[in-house]
């Protein structure tokens, strides 16, 4: 069956990226200080926040308008559009993050020398199109060669930055050397380049831009609720770096990391594997089988995410102090609240995923938004008083709105529920 061959090879490429995020926290923490890894977490996760709020909009309109191009033999239209979308928008992410960092320099959260700015910069920019090139793959169904990109890019990260570790006394510039490194192979992987050129020249003297207007109003919305995800991930660490509780930062940002990591991946095999194939058969007329395909996605997601939570909070202390130096466990009391938060979250994720099949984004957007406002209010109010503790409740909190406003949008507006249960009956 084409969806478990699929499956196996997205699980190896995250078990890949898993393994080699942890170790990346080992090694990062064992060679940098609390403060330090607070410094680069929040750099990386504002990489992170750019490039993905960058090209979210174009990745979506890729996975979810493909099947329509191919239904209409439009193979060509469809790669001219995405050359078209991302160009733009990957000028524009640079912009905002080169006037974001120089903001953060100036109100002394981030300083760092003219090198590693220039790493981070084109790292940026690495990321960017390593995001587009890989959904490119996933949603045309080229899936060797995305678990190739996928596995090759964050073990190329792994270990050019252990390299440069040993082999040198500046340990952020040798990190971010690393990413931006890891990057490089995309280039020899990109197939014809010359004929993706070509195909953008001739399109652009002879087609009009109904398609991008299409990918505009379906992924825009995504783009505010993209941001809006990350903000529930990233805001607890700056706010806590703006009350100056520096050692604090770097401690969240590594359990944080961890702990999302290990069982986000569940979500991703499982979206990334099955979300192009539900929209094939939603384009084909076959409501009820894209339906049922998600319900099951969504309760095999919740039973192996539920027994990895009952494996990490018996095990916590122990398998982390392997991991993580001693310095950082102060922090290890977060575990709980993040593992429970990120389930809920993937759960939502999910529901959304199941809300697009209706192209209902701009929904979507205004619960995201709402979701990161009241996350970001209580880190506010929380984080003065009660540091961690108060960042990971600000972090649980939202990600359950998120998590009930979904599952009653879902229930309301798509009838899935009600296919699903009527079969049971019936």
């Amino acid at each position: 069956m084409k969806i478990s061959s699929d499956l196996k090879l997205y699980i190896i490429a995250k078990i890949v990226t898993v393994f080699s995020w942890v170790l990346i926290i080992n090694i990062f923490t064992q060679n940098l200080t609390p403060t330090e890894y607070g410094n680069y977490s929040l750099t990386y996760t504002l990489i992170i926040l750019i490039s993905s709020g960058g090209t979210v909009w174009i990745t979506t309109s890729f996975v979810r308008f493909y099947p329509e191009f191919i239904k209409k033999n439009k193979q060509q239209l469809f790669y001219y559009l995405g050359v078209k979308a991302a160009i733009p928008s990957i000028i524009a992410g640079l912009f905002l993050f080169l006037s974001i960092i120089g903001s953060l320099y100036f109100l002394d959260i981030l300083q760092y020398n003219f090198i590693i700015y220039l790493l981070i910069s084109l790292s940026l920019l690495g990321h960017m199109v390593f995001l587009l090139y890989s959904t490119y793959l996933s949603a045309v169904r080229d899936i060797k060669r995305y678990v190739l990109l996928v596995s090759g890019q964050i073990f190329l990260y792994v270990s050019i930055s252990t390299i440069l570790f040993n082999y040198s006394e500046f340990k952020i510039e040798a990190i971010f050397c690393g990413m931006l490194l890891s990057y490089l192979p995309i280039i020899l992987m990109i197939q014809n380049p010359k004929s993706y050129i070509k195909t953008f020249i001739s399109f652009t003297k002879r087609v009009n831009t109904v398609g991008l207007t299409k990918y505009r109003i379906y992924g825009f919305p995504i783009l505010f609720m993209s941001v809006s995800i990350q903000l529930n991930s990233v805001a607890d660490q700056y706010i806590l770096k703006f009350y100056n509780l520096h050692n604090e930062v770097g401690m969240y940002a590594a359990f944080y990391t961890l702990s999302e990591k290990s069982l986000f991946m569940v979500y991703q095999v499982l979206s990334i594997s099955t979300l192009p194939i539900a929209f094939r058969y939603w384009e084909n007329g076959e409501f009820n089988r894209s339906y049922k395909l998600f319900w099951k996605i969504i309760i095999a997601y919740m039973v192996i995410s539920l027994i990895g939570i009952i494996i990490l909070l018996n095990f916590d202390y122990e398998l982390t102090s392997l991991l993580i130096n001693q310095s950082y466990m102060e922090g290890v009391f977060i575990i709980p609240y993040i593992l429970i938060g990120v389930f809920l979250g993937g759960c939502a994720a999910l529901f959304s995923d199941v809300l697009l099949l209706k192209k209902q984004t701009m929904l979507l957007a205004k619960c995201y938004i709402s979701a990161a406002i009241i996350n970001i209010v209580l880190n506010f109010i929380l984080i003065p008083q009660y540091g961690m503790i108060g960042a990971a409740s600000s972090t649980l909190i939202s990600y359950t709105i998120i998590f009930i406003l979904l599952f009653y949008y879902m229930k309301r507006n798509t009838g899935m529920l009600d296919v699903i249960f009527r079969n049971r009956m019936n």
